[in-house]
């Protein structure tokens, strides 16, 4: 983001003062020859260059590092007592006392007191281990959430919060395999959870987030999927052993995919009033801990599927409509027969919830989602 702003800046610069140029007034003898346009030109050109260098310079080293000044003096500024903090000369110690340039610390084993400037203060240890609490905290929050896989667990986590949490996808193995000379399956869990644990190990130190896009990147724009690898780009060449090996189009390999299986299923659709029958998945397995509408696998006709839900103690009314939906994941297909039921009444062994319920409180997954699409725009 920061690059694409650098640009649109640069080009912005550019015909600003471009613009202002060809605004400029002609000269005023008709009659200026050939060469001294040529020059005019030459001029304007190596003007417009100067303010090219100049605003590369500013918005890659003179913006970066003033910010950094900036934050280095709110830091100083924030000190309070009781703050562990470190020196510009690498001197360890407690703050005792605040004033207003200076600051007063203990430190070493006998508890030595010193009076120190405040620019001095290279970091605030205290802050600093709060800080990383804190967003730790926020990460474990993140992979606590329901209907978050690792995937996007890891990235935000790791982006938002400096975190070392892999966020491992097929472009992400794809380059580690490269790198490895590695034939294990990628589609092996064990494979996977292997080289996510072996990824936390290389982040490094407060550069967390950058570690995550630049192997998402590494994947998507250069060790690519189909066709060969970008090899001369790749900043990690020297130390690819396929490459070494001449194996990258071998890498990674995969799983033979098994045929998908189909499965019939019945859907309920029970309605009371304005609410509907919802119930939970099991926490294992395929869609684990996700809410579904009542389902069963096989096939029933329609007086069948009423019964049942007599058998429910829904209290059936009336049979509002039919729809025949799929759904196809990866080895499985669903066929499913849903079945419209006006009910009487919401026995407890359901979850009854409006529509609006359904879209701000449940993760309802598209599989059951389509039986009410427009309810839940």
């Amino acid at each position: 983001m920061r690059k694409r702003m650098a640009k649109y800046g640069l080009a912005v610069s550019v015909a600003a003062l471009t613009g202002a140029l060809s605004m400029m007034p002609a000269a005023a003898s008709s009659g200026s020859s050939s060469s001294s346009a040529t020059g005019s030109g030459g001029m304007v050109g190596s003007l417009i260059m100067m303010v090219l260098l100049f605003a590369v310079m500013y918005f890659i080293l003179i913006r970066p590092q003033k910010k950094k000044e900036k934050e280095q003096q709110a830091m100083q500024r924030a000190v309070r007592v009781g703050d562990e903090i470190v020196t510009i000369g690498g001197i360890v110690g407690l703050v005792t006392r605040v004033e207003d340039d200076t600051i007063q610390i203990e430190t070493g084993g006998d508890r030595h007191k010193m009076r120190i400037k405040t620019w001095a203060i290279q970091e605030n240890i205290t802050v600093k281990e709060d800080n990383e609490r804190a967003k730790a905290a926020a990460a474990e929050e993140v992979l606590s959430l329901a209907g978050i896989g690792a995937y996007t667990a890891g990235a935000i986590c790791s982006i938002c919060y400096e975190q070392p949490t892999p966020a491992v996808d097929g472009n992400v193995l794809r380059v580690v395999m490269r790198l490895q000379d590695a034939f294990d399956e990628i589609d092996r869990p064990d494979v996977k959870r292997a080289v996510t644990e072996a990824l936390k190990t290389c982040y490094p130190a407060g550069k967390c987030g950058m570690f995550t896009q630049a192997l998402m990147e590494l994947g998507a724009l250069v060790c690519v999927p189909n066709g060969a690898p970008h090899c001369q780009e790749c900043p990690v060449a020297a130390l690819c052993c396929s490459r070494k090996q001449e194996t990258q189009a071998l890498l990674p390999v995969r799983k033979k995919k098994a045929a998908r299986r189909n499965e019939q299923r019945v859907v309920w659709i029970l309605q009371c009033g304005e609410r509907y029958a919802v119930c939970q998945r099991p926490e294992s397995g395929l869609l684990a801990g996700l809410w579904e509408f009542p389902n069963q696998l096989g096939t029933m006709t329609e007086a069948e599927a009423i019964e049942q839900a007599k058998n429910w103690g829904c209290k059936p009314i009336s049979i509002e409509k039919t729809a025949a939906k799929k759904h196809i994941f990866t080895h499985i297909e669903w066929q499913m027969f849903g079945v419209y039921l006006t009910c009487a009444a919401m026995p407890e062994r359901f979850v009854w919830k409006t529509a609006a319920e359904l879209q701000a409180e449940l993760t309802l997954p598209t599989a059951f989602r389509q039986f009410l699409q427009e309810e839940l725009q």
